[in-house]
């Protein structure tokens, strides 16, 4: 008796697998059924590689090696940033997750077993008497469900790869820009500890001036003064440096690198950018804006996928059982086909037309924001660039030039303290005014590169 409701319960099985490779009917290309779940996990099969979103011992060695150099270059910056930048594995994290949805999308459901025992008699409530089934129940996926749930897996998978690539962006133009306040901040000390030795040089004059009688007490005070506007300058660096240096090291996942260590220096010249050119590069390959377009793509399959499951699983159901009362095996056979009568996935389906064209105004508004703000930086560096040839070519040449005359005059007595000190302040004006020109020009540059990316280096 064993063995034959063991054959009887193989052949219901095989019954159940053979019915579900029988398409019932086609919605796509590919049919409905079993032969579904086979294209859907080619599809899943194709998904990209997340190796990325775990750094290997030998990457980790690579961070190493860079951290231990005595002078860290900008590229070293960009590059530890990729490796270690908590917020850039968070996005490849996203992309991970986005892979085991697909994956989870393109699965057929599980058969149920099902164990039946009826009409038991009330008396004695015994099986011998009763109808005992064993049951097999498989749900059949029709309309293209899960062809249509790996399509949308598969643009999320490719929206979020390129979303990661878009904080990548961010998180290396904050490092330019970091950098580059770094090196300004760096730069003015240095440029403040070399306009102090004219400024004690003359205080020491003046101090000796005066105790000869030769000038009053006023233009001691005078000297003494504009040593200290550079001492006050000087000191005023050292909270930025240590606020930059924490900054830094939050965009480097927690490496701490001295600003000492920090090395390069501020161009004063950068070649002029085409402003139609950028805006044609972010259009075409800024990684937001592809995305975006991804994001549409992954709507309009959400449409679709709301669309296909309007048609619900078919539930086929094959039995193997014994009727005891009659001692007679039997074979059952059901179907069951849900009638679309009050639920048609109508608030789903209007719920994804209404997402799909928000990912377009979504996208529309990210386009205007990138190219506004390409335009601002483009202006900021205009000018700029006009302030720093101007303060290089013509102010500071001018300034040297008038504090040079001014000195030999004061030496032949024909000019007083105070206005060779009027004519060195107004040098060291100068001079820190081109740092700052030249300060602007490459903060600009980098808010360049961070919205159009290596175009900006051609």
């Amino acid at each position: 008796m064993g063995v034959h409701v063991a054959r009887h319960l193989y052949i219901c099985f095989a019954s159940v697998c053979l019915a579900g490779c029988v398409s019932l009917g086609s919605s796509d290309a590919g049919g409905s059924g079993m032969p579904e779940q086979a294209a859907t996990a080619e599809a899943a099969s194709s998904e990209p590689s997340i190796a990325g979103t775990r750094v290997s011992p030998a990457r980790q060695a690579e961070v190493q090696e860079l951290l231990a150099r005595e002078v860290i270059r900008l590229a070293d910056l960009l590059l530890i940033a990729e490796l270690k930048n908590p917020e850039v594995h968070a996005a490849l994290e996203d992309l991970g997750a986005a892979t085991g949805r697909t994956r989870q999308a393109g699965l057929y459901p599980n058969p149920i077993i099902g164990l039946a025992a009826e009409d038991i008699p009330a008396s004695d409530f015994s099986l011998s008497r009763s109808k005992n089934t064993v049951a097999i129940i498989q749900p059949l996926v029709v309309g293209g469900r899960l062809s249509a749930a790996v399509a949308v897996g598969s643009a999320e998978q490719e929206a979020l790869s390129l979303a990661a690539q878009a904080r990548l962006r961010e998180v290396q133009g904050e490092v330019r820009l970091v950098y580059v306040e770094l090196l300004a901040v760096k730069q003015a000390m240095a440029l403040h500890e070399e306009l102090l030795g004219p400024a004690h040089r003359t205080l020491e004059i003046a101090k000796a001036r005066f105790e000869a009688r030769a000038i009053p007490e006023a233009e001691v005070i005078d000297a003494h003064v504009g040593v200290r506007e550079l001492e006050l300058g000087k000191a005023r660096l050292d909270p930025q440096v240590s606020a930059l240096a924490a900054r830094l090291r939050a965009l480097l996942g927690g490496a701490a690198i001295p600003a000492g260590r920090i090395g390069g220096s501020l161009p004063g010249d950068l070649p002029e950018l085409d402003l139609d050119r950028l805006r044609s590069e972010v259009r075409r390959n800024h990684p937001a804006l592809l995305a975006a377009s991804r994001d549409i793509e992954a709507a309009d399959r959400r449409v679709q996928q709301a669309e296909a499951e309007r048609t619900r699983d078919i539930d086929v159901r094959l039995a193997y059982g014994h009727v005891g009362a009659e001692d007679e095996s039997i074979v059952e056979l059901g179907i069951g086909i849900p009638l679309p009568l009050f639920d048609r996935n109508q608030g789903r389906i209007l719920e994804a037309h209404h997402l799909a064209a928000r990912a377009r105004r979504e996208a529309e508004a990210r386009t205007n924001d990138l190219l506004s703000d390409l335009a601002a930086a483009h202006a900021s560096e205009v000018t700029a660039r006009a302030e720093t040839a101007t303060y290089r070519d013509q102010i500071v040449p001018g300034t040297e030039k008038a504090f040079s005359q001014a000195r030999e005059a004061y030496r032949a007595g024909k000019i007083g303290l105070r206005d060779l000190l009027a004519a060195q302040r107004t040098l060291a004006g100068a001079r820190l005014s081109h740092l700052k020109a030249v300060r602007d020009l490459n903060v600009a540059r980098a808010r360049l590169w961070r919205i159009a990316g290596p175009a900006t280096e051609e």
